[in-house]
């Protein structure tokens, strides 16, 4: 890159901050830039110890039609944007190209960023805002408070965030927007390998979910429902590592959400129609996951291998779709799908899981259909099968409310409970048990229901109520 504008008075703040460095026992560089006009660009390298680019009392900004900034830093304990406003880009007006650039670029340890703003003003036909931040080979990195801001036009913003190393924090990263018709979603991408990332907090199924803690952040300024597109991409390999992610609007995405190791922690929750998580997968131990949607919403939850004790909640009011497939044992899946402002939901939920000691929780509210499939030994034995015969709303219990509510059971294997509970009218119960010393208990309350249950194997016991007029039941144990 080349300066574009205001090159002399860039210079002389360059030339500043080297000799305000020199006159310092504690800094290495210092370097301030103010740029104003209409194409900006700089680029910035510093090596050394505790160098600042920008800072509170000083800002580092770029004003104008088209800005592009690179700062690299090799070295220790170096700071960009200290404290807010720290480091700014304001885009005024329409360009073909992206409006604000930066690309950040550290190595090294206890490295930090603290405040970035990138604000596009303007109608932007191919881009807003763009930022790369890099923290690596190094450990204790932070990044504080980075904000994208896109006031109108159809131009989508990105930021990609990478961290390697341990004890790095990512605090906030935020976009928001005021756009209803953007073509391309709006994108954060973060990339984390390494341990005790985020520093903890979160915690029980992931905080479920008020999120924040080291949080990614995409919302709108306004509540037209026609702000849409936002996408969030998360890569963790590494353990003890927690973060949230909260989008607000229409058509949000949480892709490719992957998390490999050990006591790992996501709080995830969207507002609005149309929304989607998918994890890629999840593959460790000792992992909660805390997911909470409101109004039309799909989640995919993948948890692979021998993964054991991981924890995962799934709460959705309005029109939801869950799936959870789980390998691995002691696993806790809980689901809870709600209506919406007092309408009935449609709700859909199906789990699969392969392997030992694992437990299940459902309910159900509205128009719902369960399919559980279940292969492996003692799973909900934590529950108590007298208890769940009382039909209280007990761990390991699966209940629906409302009508034309279906549950379908496949288990295979010895010592598995469960206990169903369907209250409402023309509603269906299917359960296929394989294996010896399983229960079933199952009410349901209504009109024209029908339950069908079917044991194979040895000292299995079967439970079955109905309440109702028209209700028609099937028990047969081979």
């Amino acid at each position: 890159m080349s300066f574009r504008s205001s090159a002399a008075s860039v210079l002389a703040l360059l030339a500043l901050g080297a000799g305000h460095a020199q006159a310092q026992s504690n800094r290495d560089n210092d370097v301030l830039i103010d740029q104003l006009g209409a194409d900006n660009s700089a680029i910035i390298t510093q090596s050394g110890q505790r160098n600042l680019a920008g800072s509170d009392l000083i800002p580092m900004t770029q004003d104008g039609i088209y800005n592009a900034l690179g700062i690299f830093q090799r070295g220790l304990d170096n700071t960009v944007g200290l404290a807010a406003p720290g480091l700014s880009q304001l885009g005024r007006r329409n360009t073909t190209s992206i409006f604000n650039t930066i690309d950040i670029i550290q190595d090294s340890n206890g490295n930090t960023i603290g405040s970035v703003t990138q604000q596009s003003l303007g109608l932007v036909t191919n881009g807003a805002n763009a930022l790369a931040i890099t923290q690596q080979t190094g450990d204790r990195n932070i990044v504080n408070a980075v904000r994208q801001i896109q006031e109108s036009g159809e131009a989508a913003q990105s930021a990609v965030i990478v961290q390697t190393g341990r004890d790095n924090i990512i605090d906030r990263i935020e976009q928001r927007s005021n756009d209803t018709g953007r073509e391309g979603p709006n994108e954060i991408e973060v990339n984390i390998l390494g341990s005790n990332n985020g520093r903890l907090a979160l915690s029980g199924f992931a905080g479920e979910p008020l999120v924040a803690d080291s949080s990614v952040l995409q919302e709108a300024d306004t509540v037209d429902p026609g702000i849409y597109g936002n996408k969030v991409v998360l890569d963790i390999i590494g353990d003890d590592n927690r973060f949230g992610i909260r989008q607000g609007g229409r058509m949000n995405d949480v892709g490719r959400l992957v998390v490999n190791g050990n006591g790992n922690q996501l709080g995830l929750r969207q507002d609005g129609t149309e929304n989607n998580i998918q994890m890629a997968v999840i593959e460790g131990d000792g992992n909660e996951v805390g997911i909470d949607q409101i109004v039309t919403n799909t989640a995919v939850v993948d948890l692979i291998g021998q993964s054991d004790d991981n924890r995962v909640y799934v709460f959705q009011q309005g029109d939801g779709f869950a799936e959870a497939r789980i390998e691995g044992d002691r696993n806790t899946l809980r689901v809870v799908q709600d209506y919406l402002s007092g309408n009935g939901g449609t709700n859909e939920a199906r789990s699969s899981i392969l392997g030992d000691d694992n437990f299940g929780n459902l309910e159900q509210l509205g128009d719902n259909l369960f399919a559980l499939s279940i292969t492996g030994d003692r799973n909900n034995g934590r529950a108590s099968f007298l208890t769940d015969m009382g039909l209280s709303m007990t761990p390991g219990f699966f209940v629906q409310w409302g009508l034309r509510n279906e549950m379908d059971f496949q288990v295979t294997g010895s010592d598995n409970l469960f206990a169903a509970r369907q209250d409402g009218d023309d509603n269906r119960l299917n359960a296929i048990i394989t294996g010896s010393g399983n229960q079933a208990a199952s009410s349901q309350t209504g009109d024209l229901n029908i339950a069908t249950l079917i044991q194979t194997g040895n000292d299995n016991i079967a439970s079955l109520t109905q309440s109702g007029r028209l209700n028609d039941a099937l028990i047969r144990q081979n």
